[in-house]
């Protein structure tokens, strides 16, 4: 599955390690595997990240890799 690592940006895009750092989730079509998409005024952020740090969007990857 090709997906990419991307954050949320804008004034409430952390929300990793209690607000330390930033979230990175899959991101497939605009819409992160966990089902989040950027609010208005936010979006995602230009530079792509190294791993997925999103449980939520782990735990998709994960199944859809098993089957």
């Amino acid at each position: 599955m090709q997906y990419e690592i991307l954050r949320k940006t804008g004034r409430l895009s952390n929300g990793y390690e209690g607000g330390r750092g930033s979230l990175y989730h899959a991101v497939v079509s605009g819409i992160a595997l966990c089902g989040t998409e950027p609010g208005r005024l936010s979006g995602w952020g230009v530079y792509a990240g190294e791993k997925v740090t999103c449980v939520k969007c782990l735990k998709k990857i994960n199944k859809r890799e098993k089957i």
